[in-house]
């Protein structure tokens, strides 16, 4: 059945249908077909859904980039989510396009989601996000490489969705992605889950929370999450957690590690913890030795409003 589209409203289409011009509604039943071929049809799949979902994952392969979240709305957040939360059920679509991308139908619309908002992940089903936390694989190296960055988004995503998810579905990411080979990629899946769990208030995991902070301080997601581990501390009526960043800023120093991390998380305490709690990140942030000449927390201090040794 012939869609309604022209050449124009496909931009990804000579990766559609071979080597064949636009020149009849043939070629565009032979894309439908290339892109459908089991027959699941435009409700299940379209191949303009094919060129938006490339677009997400991939926006600087197209000749005018746009950001993702640019290209969404929230009606196709609603149409991904709706179809996320389906259950993966026959065989697989495979999609002529080379986007090292899931080819199931759910998991497509999971990453397309997740491209575009990472916390529209705690929005879905409880049932499909435990699904794919079960899903993780306990061996990455070995799992197919178009599906990588779908783990890596999962656990990204249910991480920084942590106030949205159940303590007993955090506890199951935390087991799921201890069990698996340790590798640089499931330590990094650790660090962020422990640390998720750690914020929900299961203090057992703060050790390993700790030791994986310091490991992965210089990761471009670090910032945020020590900032929930020392908000956690912070607001945990434990008078001793100004300790915790004295040792961490030790670990870091002496092990190499990047300890502005913690002079951000103290920043963010300082925003968001309660007063009590935010005059005491000041304070320790306007006393923080490392670093003094960085730029960054030059920069940090002065939009606080702290000075070296005092409140400004």
């Amino acid at each position: 059945m012939h869609s309604g589209i022209t050449p124009a409203d496909t931009p990804f289409s000579p990766k559609f249908c071979c080597a064949k011009p636009w020149k009849s509604n043939r070629t565009l039943w032979i894309a439908e077909d290339r892109l459908d071929p089991n027959g699941f049809g435009r409700v299940k799949f379209d191949h303009r859904l094919a060129a938006v979902l490339y677009a997400l994952a991939f926006p600087d392969a197209t000749p005018k980039s746009t950001q993702p979240r640019r290209v969404s709305s929230r009606g196709m957040e609603d149409l991904f989510r709706q179809w996320a939360d389906q259950e993966p059920r026959g065989t697989e679509v495979r999609s002529v396009l080379d986007w090292h991308a899931p080819t199931n139908i759910s998991d497509l619309a999971l990453f397309a989601l997740l491209r575009v908002r990472l916390s529209a992940f705690g929005e879905l089903r409880p049932e499909t996000r435990k699904r794919h936390f079960d899903a993780l694989p306990l061996n990455p190296e070995s799992a197919p490489a178009d599906m990588l960055e779908l783990f890596d988004s999962i656990v990204h995503a249910a991480s920084l969705s942590a106030s949205k998810l159940s303590r007993d579905e955090l506890e199951r990411l935390h087991a799921r992605v201890h069990d698996a080979v340790d590798s640089a990629r499931t330590r990094k899946w650790r660090f962020m889950a422990s640390t998720a769990l750690f914020a929900a208030g299961e203090p057992s995991v703060e050790s390993e929370t700790r030791t994986l902070l310091v490991e992965h301080s210089r990761d471009p997601d670090a910032v945020y999450f020590a900032g929930m581990l020392l908000l956690r501390k912070a607001t945990s009526s434990d008078a001793s957690w100004t300790a915790t960043v004295d040792d961490l800023v030790q670990a870091c120093v002496s092990q190499g590690a990047d300890s502005f991390v913690i002079a951000a998380a103290l920043g963010h305490v300082a925003l968001h913890g309660p007063p009590n709690v935010n005059d005491a990140a000041r304070q320790k942030l306007a006393e923080f030795e490392p670093m003094s000449h960085d730029r960054r927390l030059q920069d940090l201090k002065r939009f606080l409003g702290v000075r070296h040794g005092i409140q400004a």
